[in-house]
C-alpha cells in the first residue's frame, strides 16, 4: 500500500477485558496515517469499551461493531460483508485470533491483507503485508505463502499516534 489508498482501509482489531486496548490503539495510528495520506479507514471491532470507541470516532476514524466471536467463522462472514460494503480493497488485521483460516479466506474474497505481528503467532502468513515492529523482527524469518509478501520489520516501522509524532522534543540539561 503506498501512496494514497484509492478505496477505503478496512482495519479489523478488538479491546476490552483482558485483551487489553494496545491492538485498537495501535490501529488508531495506523487509521490516522490513512487519513494523512488522504485516504479513509474503517475500524471494525465486536469488542471495544464504549469510552474507547468515542476516542475513535473523536479522531474522526470512521468505527463500525460487527458480531461474532474474534476470530470466528461469524465474525470473519461479518467483517468481509462490511469489507465489500465499504468497498476495502485492502484489510489489516491486528489480533492473536486471526489466523491461517481467516487470512486465507480474507484474500480468497479478493482483498489484500496485511496482518501486524507480535510475537510469531503464525507459522505461516498468508498475507500481503506482515508488520512486526518489535526491535528482535529483523532477526526473525516470516514465512508467506504470498508470493513477494512485504516484510516490515523493526521499529522503523513501528505505528505511532499523531499526539506522539507532533509531542515537543525536549532537551537534556
Amino acid at each position: 500500500m503506498k501512496g494514497t489508498p484509492e478505496s477505503p482501509v478496512l482495519i479489523r482489531a478488538d479491546a476490552g477485558g483482558r485483551l487489553g486496548i494496545g491492538h485498537v490503539t495501535r490501529m488508531i495510528a495506523l487509521a490516522q496515517a490513512i487519513s494523512g495520506l488522504g485516504g479513509q479507514a474503517v475500524l471494525v471491532c465486536p469488542t471495544c469499551p464504549g469510552g474507547f470507541e468515542l476516542r475513535i470516532t473523536g479522531e474522526g476514524i470512521r468505527f463500525q461493531r460487527v458480531e461474532g466471536e474474534p476470530g470466528s467463522d461469524e465474525d470473519l462472514a461479518n467483517t468481509l460483508e462490511l469489507a465489500r460494503a465499504h468497498g476495502a480493497s485492502w484489510m489489516v488485521v491486528d489480533g492473536y485470533h486471526f489466523l491461517e483460516n481467516y487470512q486465507r479466506a480474507v484474500r480468497s474474497a479478493g482483498h489484500k491483507l496485511m496482518c501486524v505481528d507480535d510475537y510469531g503467532h503464525c507459522g505461516v502468513w498468508h498475507a500481503d503485508a506482515i508488520l512486526n515492529h518489535n526491535l528482535y523482527a529483523p532477526e526473525r524469518t516470516f514465512i508467506a505463502s504470498v508470493p513477494d509478501a512485504a516484510i516490515l520489520a523493526g521499529p522503523r516501522y513501528a505505528l505511532l499516534r499523531k499526539e506522539f509524532l507532533n509531542a515537543p522534543s525536549t532537551s537534556a540539561p
